[in-house]
């Protein structure tokens, strides 16, 4: 199932997630599983550590990697495929995934 991000939408690691460090290599520990990041996927999710638009992971990629013309296509497929295993929540309207923040605002 693909999950379309709306760049519009704040984007934060899941509440479920964690990035951990082991040997000079990033892993995303997920529930019941665990992936080993390679290349920018790493620096993508810890922007994502704090709430921030998709808009604003794209900008601030782009001006990580000036030269490559593909990374706005790039970083937003990655950020969807993030979302769909659950490693990225947002608080887009009418969506079924939700920051943490939201979901405890709600519960108050």
């Amino acid at each position: 199932m693909d999950t379309a991000l709306d760049l519009d939408s704040m984007i934060v690691l899941s509440r479920h997630a964690a990035l951990k460090v082991r040997d000079e290599q990033v892993i995303l520990v997920l529930p019941e599983r665990a992936m080993h990041l390679r290349g920018s996927s790493a620096e993508i999710l810890r922007l994502c550590v704090g709430p921030r638009t998709g808009h604003e992971v794209l900008a601030m990629m782009r001006s990580r990697y000036p030269g490559d013309p593909q990374i706005d296509e790039q970083v937003a497929a990655f950020l969807s495929e993030m979302l769909t295993r659950g490693a990225l929540e947002t608080d887009s309207p009418g969506s079924s995934h939700q920051t943490s923040s939201k979901k405890e605002g709600a519960r108050r």
